[in-house]
């Protein structure tokens, strides 16, 4: 078989590091691991974050020309999709010699955004009559799959569930060089990463600001990311005591910037598109040996179990209770860290992904 991998937005690689570029990312170090080649149509830009001898570079023009790969019935094209080139993807998918040839990477689809007026309306009637008729389809949540067979009738044995995974670090250490000793309790949480409307940082303030109130502590809240800064200011207006914001980092800092105690704060909400999505920041977390505090929401629940690998709250009562569980036990910390990191290593690699997505795919 012959593999490729299209990315047709025009600027996808050029907007800098982000959960889907990362995404992207880990789909080649998948197919690379498991010493498979992959050829990635895109419009520039990758060389900036791999080097990926294997690539070729399609503009809007060059896109007629990955018509040619879908005469040959070996080719296997991933793409991932976007709603504005859904009409491209179509007419890919009716002209290839052998209709598996496509796997579409179905991350979000129209109806998810809870819009469906106007415009809205008319690409969700495009997608509904059109993506059931794709063959292969890959999303990254069981969530996701049930959307799109209750919502556009796609074939449940059309659709493959693979989360996203750990990308590239394998061992993590504390800027001291190894996990903290002796020290029995701990004062800070940490959130790594963008501020995305589907992590109730907000949530997180308020809660923690009344927790210290009633027991008197100073537990601080310190966000490391690249971000919206009005947002964030706003934030820091309202939450000063308690919230530090510490901007930009390059992730061979991680270790550098963190304690060996600090807890790592996974907030996800179900109000919006995150409920249909796979943190890469859930498997990072897992990948830094550093205890995961986690909402129970979502893929959280599918990757996470409560009291083995992390603690998830359903409520401000139970993020009270597990976070004075992890303030206070250093034991609980270590066990719970040594456990998820362990399990990302093992069983959460883009390795194992990609064998099974090509497996399934053939």
């Amino acid at each position: 078989m012959n593999y490729y991998y299209l990315l047709p937005k025009n600027d996808f690689f050029k907007r800098g590091y982000r959960g889907s570029v990362m995404h992207a990312l880990g789909i080649i170090e998948g197919f690379n691991e498991n010493d498979t080649e992959l050829t990635v149509l895109n419009a520039g830009g990758l060389e900036e974050f791999v080097d990926q001898p294997n690539q070729i570079i399609v503009g809007t023009a060059g896109k007629k020309n990955v018509l040619r790969l879908l005469k040959d019935s070996n080719t296997r094209l991933l793409i991932r999709y976007s709603m504005s080139n859904l009409l491209y993807i179509v007419w890919l998918q009716k002209m290839a010699k052998n209709k598996r040839s496509i796997c579409l990477e179905v991350n979000t689809v129209s109806k998810m955004y809870g819009n469906t007026h106007g415009a809205n309306s008319l690409v969700h009637m495009l997608e509904k009559l059109l993506i059931k008729k794709v063959e292969v389809i890959y999303v990254v949540s069981a969530a996701a799959k049930e959307f799109l067979i209750e919502n556009l009738n796609v074939p449940a044995k059309n659709i493959l569930v693979l989360p996203n995974a750990l990308k590239g670090r394998k061992t993590s250490l504390n800027s001291h060089g190894e996990k903290s000793k002796g020290k029995e309790s701990t004062s800070r949480i940490v959130y790594l990463g963008t501020l995305q409307p589907y992590y109730d940082v907000h949530g997180v303030c308020e809660w923690l600001e009344e927790y210290n109130k009633m027991n008197k502590k100073r537990i601080e809240f310190h966000f490391y990311g690249n971000d919206v800064k009005d947002q964030l200011q706003t934030l820091k207006k309202q939450y000063g005591n308690t919230l530090y914001i510490n901007g930009r980092y390059k992730n061979d800092e991680i270790d550098t910037i963190l304690d060996g105690d600090d807890i790592l704060i996974l907030p996800s909400n179900t109000d919006n598109i995150g409920q249909y999505g796979s943190p890469v920041k859930l498997f990072e977390y897992m990948s830094l040996k550093r205890p995961i505090l986690a909402s129970a929401v979502s893929q959280n629940m599918e990757i996470l179990t409560h009291n083995h690998n992390a603690l998830l709250y359903g409520s401000k009562e139970e993020f009270f209770e597990n976070l004075h569980a992890l303030t206070a036990d250093i034991h609980l910390r270590n066990r719970l860290s040594e456990t998820a990191y362990g399990e990302v290593v093992k069983l959460h690699t883009w390795k194992i992904r990609m064998k099974e997505l090509m497996e399934f795919w053939n």
